[in-house]
């Protein structure tokens, strides 16, 4: 049977080698002044999910006799017989292409061809109309959103830093589906004698692929700020609204805690003198500051951290005047939050010497 099809094998080992050694090598790398290394199983997971991609964009392309002869759409079906018996290794030709060539007999099932594509014409044997096609096409183009919206959930898991931006990834892959499905059943199909035909099955596969393949890298490049999309959020996650009786049950059950909190959090004070007797509370105490006081440099010296910040209203920087009443909101609150926790956390006498 003669191939179909035109796959770049070189290309896509070349594209595949490059890309994976790239990737692999920048995502065990140590990190610049021992910052923590993010996530490597979801850098993992989407280095394979590309590299999945790239191959059906490069070698598993899909079939379509029309442009691997480059030929227009209305050929002949006897011209189109003989270019297959010409290219196949046996002689003859498929029975499943003698099925193909057979429909492509009928002008109606060219355009059926040019809308759902070779594998739809040539596979589905008790296809015989619009609908019929539509059926049997339409469900793998649902199937692969719902895939790749399986895929933006694993990447923006709410236990991660990138859980606010699911609403964007399904609400952008919601948004392309309805708009394929809505070329695929109403384009119109122009057939000219001269110029090759626009084929509309194999051009929006294609679309789809680029974004399949670019969304998951465009959410996991984008910043792990949390800045809310109003609109997405509020239909993907809509709030809860609750009944007077559940928020006094919630009401009640605050004030429950906080009874609770309140005295053990005074209690905690008394731990403090007994953690910097015993030797290996100590040391633990110390390098865990010192690993808090690392981070914490290098968020302060981020610059797109600061200019993430500042967009989102929570800039922590100094104020242009030196004063501490000057600076930015999120270093104010800090501030402001550190006096009160001085106030209510005086140095115990014992610690005098």
């Amino acid at each position: 049977m003669p191939t179909l099809q035109v796959s770049l094998w070189g290309p896509y080992l070349a594209a595949a080698s490059t890309i994976g050694a790239t990737w692999l090598y920048f995502t065990f790398k140590e990190p610049e002044n021992g910052q923590r290394r993010r996530y490597p199983k979801t850098s993992l997971f989407l280095l394979a999910h590309t590299l999945y991609l790239l191959y059906y964009i490069l070698v598993s392309k899909p079939e379509n006799m029309f442009e691997t002869f480059k030929l227009p759409v209305n050929t002949a079906e006897d011209v189109l017989r003989a270019l297959l018996i010409q290219n196949s290794e046996t002689g003859s030709v498929d029975s499943r292409l003698e099925l193909l060539l057979k429909r492509l007999g009928s002008f109606d099932m060219r355009l059926l061809y040019v809308r759902f594509g070779h594998n739809a014409i040539a596979q589905c044997e008790w296809c015989s109309s619009f609908e019929d096609f539509a059926l049997y096409s339409l469900p793998a183009v649902l199937l692969g959103y719902l895939r790749e919206a399986g895929v933006i959930g694993i990447l923006t898991l709410n236990s991660s830093e990138r859980g606010y931006l699911r609403p964007l990834g399904i609400g952008s892959l919601v948004i392309a589906c309805l708009t394929e499905l809505y070329w695929i059943v109403t384009s119109p199909i122009s057939v000219d004698t001269d110029l090759p035909t626009w084929m509309l099955h194999d051009q929006l596969l294609r679309y789809r692929h680029l974004l399949f393949l670019l969304l998951p890298l465009i959410i996991y490049k984008l910043p792990t700020v949390q800045v809310p999309i109003p609109i997405l959020s509020n239909i993907l996650s809509p709030p809860v609204s609750l009944t007077p009786e559940q928020k006094q049950d919630h009401y009640t059950a605050t004030l429950r805690t906080l009874e609770h909190l309140i005295p053990a959090l005074h209690l905690t004070k008394y731990t403090k003198a007994s953690i910097m007797r015993t030797p290996e509370l100590r040391e633990t105490a110390i390098k865990w500051w010192d690993e808090e006081e690392k981070e914490g440099k290098w968020m302060l010296e981020d610059e797109g951290l600061k200019k993430t910040a500042k967009m989102s209203g929570l800039g922590y920087g100094h104020g242009s005047s030196g004063r501490s009443e000057d600076d930015e909101p999120l270093r104010n609150s800090a501030g402001v939050a550190v006096r009160s926790l001085q106030q209510g956390a005086v140095p115990s006498e014992h610690w005098r010497l």
